[in-house]
């Protein structure tokens, strides 16, 4: 008893060095899964460290960049320009992967079609048709030099030939000028699914789509990351309102736990000398004492637990915190790097060429039609001079037959041997008027289908007249007046020809009307004469 009565002072410091030195073992049972779950946090591990192994980004230099193409009113050496777009591909690992292009594709290619020739670009859509329109036009070269060899050597049916053959290669000219202004004018260039305006389109569409694609996935992480940094304080708020209270409950439970073993130990002592009469009481507060110890130890490693899961999941929540803070000043970063490439985005959609390819198609359409309306109008007048040409041999042929006619009526009255040598050569007259009367109607009707080919691009011609200021005059109307000029000059040749004509019939008409009433005269005479004879003597 008298050891058991002393080793009260060693239990009160042993009880003394628990509270001071006592630590549980750590890990206490939070893992990084376990403190993400608890905190609700919406960005995976893997998210977070996709984005911190991001190669930085130097947002300074790309904001450089992208002023110094805005700003620049005359095109960069190709190798700086290069360079910068170069540059700006480090913007690629920061975009969203579902992006419809590259941003530093689409900044480069709205700086680039700043340049482009667009006439050049025009001609290259038209490059096809104008090798059509090379191939007619040679032909058509090969067609008058023929055509003036048969003028030189004067062989009227061969001259015939080749004017047939220029007016067909000229209409052959004419429409592959008209194909040439139908794709200028009737299917608007401007519209073409595979054209150069639809390339700008797309990229007018692409830019916007990528920039706007780009700041709603940053709006997006950013708002989420924000998300997790805000339930994160709220967690460690609660979490610390739950330790502050947990600890002033253990600190009174051992303030009151460390009184009772101390009034414990000095009970003891006080019955150490009244043991031997009270064992029973002894024993009692003995078990009582053993009791009350590992009540204390079992409620201080209870709370040296919580305390080290508590210290632990603080540590784990300062590194998550750590974490988004760094992710928020990323995308911090990144959103003033967004109002940049807005800002560019929209200034350089703005100066898209979107005019300047207007006035090109219009340059376009001048110079196609100014050849159009050379290629008619020489179409026009190498179908006007054959035609004329056939007008005055029908007129012709016309007189002839009606002088034949005469000639083989009088035959007829006048018992001519002749008369039929007349009627052959008045059927091969009636016979070379047909062919004559095939070959207008099918130089009129060539004709009309070049005004149908001249009607298909009047709109393009008619605009630019309208914009040089020159009045329009139609090569129809123009050679209209050349051709009546032409005829009046043949008809009042040939009205000489046409009044000796008629005066020589109405003469041969007057000689036989003569004729037959002599005739008709000594025929009545006779007659008379033989009613009025003496009857001869009866015998």
């Amino acid at each position: 008893l008298v050891p058991l009565s002393s080793r009260g002072s060693e239990l009160l410091a042993a009880s003394k060095e628990l509270r001071e030195r006592y630590r549980h073992e750590a890990p206490c049972g939070w893992t990084e899964q376990k403190v993400m779950q608890h905190c609700e946090q919406e960005v995976t591990v893997e998210e977070m460290a996709e984005l911190l192994l991001r190669p930085p980004l130097d947002v300074a230099g790309i904001r450089s960049i992208l002023r110094t193409l805005q700003e620049t009113r005359t095109q960069l050496p190709r190798g700086r320009f290069l360079l910068m777009r170069d540059n700006l591909s480090a913007l690629k690992p920061h975009q969203p992967p579902d992006l419809a292009r590259d941003l530093s594709d689409v900044c480069g290619a709205l700086y680039e079609i700043q340049y482009v020739d667009l006439m050049a670009e025009l001609r290259a859509e038209l490059s096809e048709l104008d090798g059509e329109r090379d191939k007619v036009q040679e032909k058509l070269k090969d067609a008058i030099h023929l055509y003036e060899r048969a003028v030189a050597k004067g062989d009227v049916v061969e001259v015939e030939r080749a004017h047939r053959q220029l007016i067909a290669a000229r209409y052959e000219f004419v429409n592959a000028c008209a194909k040439l202004m139908h794709q200028i004018l009737g299917e608007d260039m401007a519209s073409q699914e595979s054209g150069f305006a639809a390339e700008m389109e797309a990229l007018r569409r692409d830019a916007a789509d990528s920039i706007s694609r780009f700041a709603e996935a940053l709006h997006e992480r950013r708002q989420a990351f924000r998300n997790d940094l805000h339930n994160c304080d709220k967690k460690r708020l609660e979490e610390d309102g739950n330790h502050q209270k947990c600890l002033e409950v253990y600190n009174a439970e051992e303030r009151e736990t460390a009184a009772q073993i101390g009034q414990i130990v000095e009970q003891k002592k006080k019955l150490v000398e009244e043991l031997r009469q009270k064992a029973r009481e002894l024993r009692d507060i003995t078990l009582k004492q053993k009791e009350m110890v590992e009540a204390q130890v079992r409620a201080k490693r209870a709370e040296e637990e919580r305390v080290t899961a508590y210290n632990e999941f603080v540590n784990m929540e300062e590194q998550q915190k750590h974490r988004l803070l760094r992710c928020l000043a990323y995308f911090d970063g990144m959103e003033e790097l967004t109002a940049d490439l807005r800002s560019y985005v929209d200034e350089m959609v703005t100066r898209i060429p979107q005019q300047n390819l207007r006035q090109v198609l219009d340059q376009l359409n001048d110079i196609e039609a100014e050849v159009f309306m050379n290629a008619y109008g020489g179409f026009v007048s190498c179908c006007g001079e054959l035609t004329v040409k056939k007008m005055h041999r029908l007129d012709t042929l016309e007189r002839q037959a009606r002088l034949l006619e005469h000639n083989r009526d009088s035959a007829m009255e006048s018992l001519d041997p002749n008369m039929s040598n007349y009627r052959l050569e008045l059927d091969d007259i009636i016979e070379q008027m047909k062919g004559v009367s095939g070959v207008i109607n099918a130089l009129n009707a060539t004709q009309d289908a070049g005004e149908q080919l001249f009607q298909s691009v009047e709109k393009g011609v008619l605009a630019k007249y309208e914009r040089s200021g020159t009045p329009f005059v139609h090569p129809l109307q123009e050679y209209g007046i050349k051709s009546v000029e032409e005829r009046n000059r043949f008809v009042d040749r040939s009205m000489h020809y046409v009044e000796n004509e008629e005066r020589k019939v109405l003469e041969k008409r007057n000689v036989l009307n003569r004729m037959r009433q002599a005739v008709e005269e000594d025929e009545a005479a006779t007659e008379s004469a033989i009613r009025n004879l003496p009857a001869a003597p009866e015998y």
